[in-house]
């Protein structure tokens, strides 16, 4: 059934994630421009939003899930680790959107009607 797992809210988490991972590859990039020394320095910045970035996926993965809990738990691991990366917005927004995402309510068979003539 179309609706079933919260789409906008693993899409926004994945993205803000993947986008948070290629900032923090370029700061590793930028930091090796600078000789060694530079690659160091931009290998210990790097190294945090990296891990942050990747948590992020992570929680992105659980809330496709469609499981109750896991939307739960991956989109409070999305809403911690984008408030901590430096506010990553896209992550943010799709971190809340899981936390507030109901799932559809199970529907019990109906008894068939019968014609009557």
């Amino acid at each position: 059934m179309a609706g079933e797992k919260p789409t906008a809210a693993y899409i926004l988490s994945l993205i803000g994630g993947i986008l948070g991972f290629l900032a923090a590859i370029g700061i590793l990039f930028a930091g090796s421009i600078f000789g060694p020394l530079g690659a160091i320095f931009g290998g210990m910045l790097a190294l945090i939003p990296l891990i942050f970035s990747l948590l992020i996926i992570w929680g992105a993965m659980m809330i496709n899930s469609g499981e109750p809990n896991k939307v739960k738990n991956g989109g409070i691991i999305v809403l911690v680790f984008s408030i901590l990366s430096g506010l990553n917005i896209i992550a943010l927004i799709g971190g809340i959107l899981a936390l507030v995402w109901k799932p559809p309510a199970k529907t019990e068979a109906q008894p068939a009607e019968t014609k009557t003539q």
